[in-house]
């Protein structure tokens, strides 16, 4: 994503980079689809920056603001072009458009939106306001500046000052307005009026560009023809500072520490002395684009901003690596490069290009000239009896006349290097073997090709003893003895990852110290051992560089640094210091990191702090400066761009500048997107970001050039979302952080859970109360069992005890039936006795008679107590439950007879047998029966016994 806007903005704004110590250019043309889509326009009028390095362009749709990752485009109320921004000291941007002038500010969102101020004119003024062309801050207020007018704004009113003719040039000087009208009058703003200084006119005809400070109490006016004249005490005095310069149409002159910054109209970037002496010159600044320089910036890393009809550019005025391509007329492969009688001779894959040196050094630009014959792979140069020799895939080459002329067609030379053992010779490594030179005097001259060898031999070393040791990138390392006569290779050593290398693969020969050492890609640094006949690593360059593991090659010049590449990527140099020891500087070459060629490394040193590198587009320039480029140490601070809900990018929560600095998320919102950026405008490529979410995250991220994160389905709970960024040179910036809080589900708020204690001390209680009915549920079931058994038992009990009564009434009433029945047997025997005995007394003599009757007496007696009927009512309720004191109860009328006869006819006993007990006839009986119906209320048609014995 970063790289992805990195890219739109520069092909929106068609953005290059440029070194100026060492201007280097690549650039980009914005496509109109990416304009339509962006809603930008081609056009930039002002450009400005605030403290925070965030950039502010004024475009003819609108002020565009670039963070170094977004773009927001704030459009005028009218939609006209904004012409001029300005940063002030309180880091308010100020707008001014046709007809249209006010300032940007941060909404409590922190949107930014546009302000008008138009409103706080007068009515007259309002319809003539037309173009605002410039803004300044003065010690007055802000000064807006159209043709017509001057406007200082302050404290919410506006104070106007006219010209007497209008504007062609204002510029502030020490908080001084001076003002060029279009007669080419100068003036000078004082107590809010313009007074006349001079009349340029006199002086030149075209129109003033720049107005600058030039020592104390002086004045720098520069026409856009770029001829200066000097005010000073108020008189105008013609300074040339250089008189090429004329040719040049300026656009926008910039002092920068004491250098002026010169941008012309063909694309041209002129750094120039206060002397006039050109220090760098840029053409075609804008690479093949044909733009118009409308204005120029330096911004706050001193790099300069370039707008123009077709985009923004931005050149970094403290790059130190210049690339040597196309721009200077070179193509190709960048493989060799070597000094030679005051040029500068460079071979690439598509041929060999000099230039004189002395006008290379100055960085100036110039165009290399491609020698002629010289087309195809240009390996090596070698320097022999102040001949420059060059090994060529077509053969081997000597440079002369501005020309290479062939000396061997034996295709693939490499390197052609002077035989110590062998005085007058040299051996040159071919595709196909080794090949002998005679070099005794003048063009080395071919001799013979060495028998007994056909391995490719790109690099080649002579020890002491005269064996050459050649390495081979795909093999290893050959050792190789030649024949006193050099006909041929008397023996060959081969030795690779069998003996001491850690692969066959990688392996570079070079001599360090005037030792053989041998570099792997794979791992370290070695040296041979005689004794044993195997490599051991070569400790004093392995310590320097920290046991480095893939290391490609090593150079050293003739100040005896050494220059190095590292893991196909680390560009470095160990500085010799003047007691001996060595610095390690890494960071300022990180811009060249994965630019050298793998196997095919050049590193060139061209001074003792520049260096020539090869690249797939050329050469690489890197020149050391003494000043300290700022972009090293950033002092920025990342931006958080918009915090959004995944899913709906409308949906901005926070953004950097929002008046809110903490929020909320509902449990269902709980996944989000966070964008960020840093206003980082070097190397913006390799800029790369760090973040940790605190809450969630165990760890900080390991660094990516990704400037966004998704965070989904984050739990309920506190978080702190921290960022970091680091530049090229791996400097860190300072974390920047905010917070939010993702709210808990419904169902784990304080009312749900407040409702969960609630529903627990329910449940709690229905439980209790559960529990409590269940025991007593529980209790009642035994209860009613132990009840049941209880009454069981009683029921028993009662059983056995009924029938124990029944059983005792049965015979009570057996016996009391037998008793009735025995009484009224035993009265008619009685009666009988008596008839008898009284039918027996006429009979007899007095005596008897009187014995007789007394026996008579006796047995009425008897008879009387027998119907004695107290006993009787006894044992006659016992039996039938108190049957005569609920009959008296009821019906208390009943008499003792009648009551009597109730019990006779509840016994069974027959009218008959009741007669006979009573001593009564039936008849009375029968009328005793008919008196007891009625007063017991019986109705006709019951049953006077069955009545009795249901009673």
């Amino acid at each position: 994503m970063n790289k992805l806007l990195f890219q739109l903005f520069f092909l929106l704004l068609s953005v290059i980079v440029l070194p100026s110590m060492c201007f280097s250019t690549t650039s980009g043309r914005p496509s109109q689809e990416k304009l339509e889509e962006w809603q930008l326009a081609n056009q930039t009028y002002s450009i400005t920056q605030n403290a925070n390095d965030i950039m502010y362009f004024g475009n003819s749709f609108g002020v565009v603001e670039y963070n170094g990752g977004q773009l927001q485009l704030i459009k005028m109320p009218n939609n006209t072009i904004v012409q001029s921004v300005y940063c002030d000291a309180q880091q308010r941007v100020w707008v001014g458009a046709i007809d249209e002038l006010g300032y940007l500010e941060n909404d409590k969102d922190g949107n930014l939106i546009y302000q008008s101020i138009k409103s706080k004119l007068p009515e007259t003024i309002k319809r003539s306001l037309g173009v605002i062309l410039k803004i300044y801050e003065l010690p007055q207020g802000i000064a807006f500046i159209s043709t017509e007018h001057l406007l200082i704004y302050q404290e919410e009113k506006f104070t106007i000052i006219s010209p007497q003719k209008a504007f062609q040039h204002v510029s502030i000087v020490n908080d001084t307005l001076y003002s060029v009208d279009v007669f080419g009058g100068l003036h000078i703003l004082k107590n809010e009026q313009f007074e006349s200084v001079a009349h340029l006119r006199k002086f030149t005809p075209n129109k003033i560009n720049s107005i600058l400070p030039y020592g104390e109490h002086q004045l720098l006016i520069i026409d856009n023809h770029f001829q200066c004249f000097l005010l000073k005490k108020g008189k105008i005095v013609d300074v040339p500072l250089t008189r090429s310069m004329n040719r040049f149409r300026t656009v926008k002159v910039i002092l920068f520490n004491d250098l002026y910054i010169i941008t012309t109209a063909d694309n041209t970037v002129i750094v120039m002395d206060k002397k006039g002496q050109i220090k760098r010159e840029i053409k075609n600044g804008l690479g093949s684009i044909k733009s118009k320089v409308m204005t120029a910036f330096i911004d706050n890393k001193e790099n300069l901003w370039l707008g123009t009809d077709n985009g923004v550019f931005y050149l970094n005025l403290y790059h130190q690596v210049t690339p040597i391509s196309d721009n200077y007329n070179v193509f190709g492969i960048g493989y060799t490069a070597k000094k030679y009688k005051n040029k500068l001779f460079l071979g690439t894959s598509q041929g060999l290009y000099s230039v004189k040196y002395n006008r290379f050094s100055t960085h100036l630009p110039v165009d290399f000239q491609l020698i002629a014959n010289s087309e195809g792979n240009v390996w090596n140069m070698d320097v022999i009896n102040d001949h420059l020799i060059v090994g060529h895939n077509k053969g081997t080459f000597v440079y002369q006349n501005n020309q290479l002329k062939m000396i061997n067609d034996i295709q693939g030379g490499w390197l052609m290097k002077p035989l110590n053992h062998w005085k007058g010779y040299a051996i040159q490594g071919t595709y196909s073997g080794l090949l002998v030179y005679n070099i005794e005097d003048g063009i080395p001259r071919f001799s013979h090709k060495i028998k007994g060898f056909s391995d490719s031999s790109r690099l080649i070393e002579e020890d002491e003893n005269g064996i050459l040791w050649i390495s081979h990138g795909n093999k290893g390392v050959f050792k190789i003895k030649l024949s006193d006569d050099l006909k041929e290779a008397e023996k060959v050593a081969f030795y690779n990852s069998e003996n001491g290398f850690p692969s066959d693969l990688g392996i570079n020969v070079s001599r360090i110290n005037e030792d053989i050492i041998f570099t792997s890609e794979h791992k370290g640094i070695y040296t041979y051992d005689y004794q044993a006949d195997s490599f051991r690593l070569y400790t004093q360059l392995e310590n320097l560089l920290s046991h480095t593991t893939e290391i490609n090659k090593i150079t050293e010049d003739q100040f005896g640094n050494f220059w190095y590449v590292l893991n196909n990527l680390e560009v470095g140099v160990l500085q010799k210091k003047i007691d001996g020891s060595y610095t390690r500087e890494t960071d300022m070459f990180r811009k060249l990191y994965h630019t050298t060629i793998s196997g095919f490394e050049l590193m060139y040193p061209l001074s003792k702090d520049s260096v020539l590198l090869g690249s797939k587009n050329g050469f690489n320039l890197f020149v050391k400066e003494k000043k300290v480029n700022p972009n090293l140490m950033p002092d920025v601070h990342p931006i958080f761009d918009k915090v959004t809900l995944i899913g709906n990018p409308d949906s901005t929560l926070f953004r950097s500048g929002s008046a809110q600095q903490n929020f909320a998320l509902p449990y269902i919102d709980n996944s989000i997107k966070i964008n960020y950026s840093v206003p980082i405008y070097s190397d913006q490529d390799m800029v790369s970001y760090s973040y940790k979410l605190e809450g969630f995250d165990k760890e900080w991220s390991r660094f990516t050039d990704i400037n966004f994160k998704d965070y989904t389905n984050l739990p309920a709970g506190e978080y702190t979302f921290r960022l970091k960024a680091k530049n090229i040179y791996d400097k860190q910036t300072p974390v920047v952080f905010f917070n939010f809080r993702v709210l808990p589900p419904w169902y784990q708020t304080h009312w749900a859970y407040l409702l969960y204690f609630i529903c627990f001390l329910l449940f709690m209680y229905f439980i209790r109360l559960y529990t409590k009915r269940s025991i007593e549920s529980k209790n009642r079931r035994e209860k009613l069992k132990k009840d049941k058994e209880i009454i069981a038992l009683k029921n028993e009990i009662l059983e056995a005890k009924l029938h124990k009564n029944t059983t005792e009434l049965a015979e009570k009433s057996t016996k009391l039936s037998a008793f009735s029945a025995q009484l009224a047997n035993k009265k008619d025997t009685i009666e009988q006795i008596y008839d008898t005995l009284a039918d027996l007394r006429s009979d007899v003599n007095p005596m008897a008679q009187k014995e007789i009757q007394s026996l008579i007496n006796k047995l009425k007696l008897s008879n009387s107590e027998i119907t004695n009927w107290q006993q009787f009512e006894v044992h006659f309720d016992e039996i039938n439950n108190n049957f005569f004191k609920k009959l008296k109860s009821e019906y208390p009328e009943l008499n003792a007879t009648e009551l009597r006869l109730c019990a006779f006819i509840k016994t069974g006993l027959s009218t008959k047998e009741i007669a006979t007990i009573q001593n009564s006839t039936i008849r009375s009986i029968e009328a005793y029966r008919y008196r007891l119906r009625k007063k017991l209320s019986i109705d006709k048609h019951e049953n006077l016994n069955d009545f009795l014995f249901n009673y």
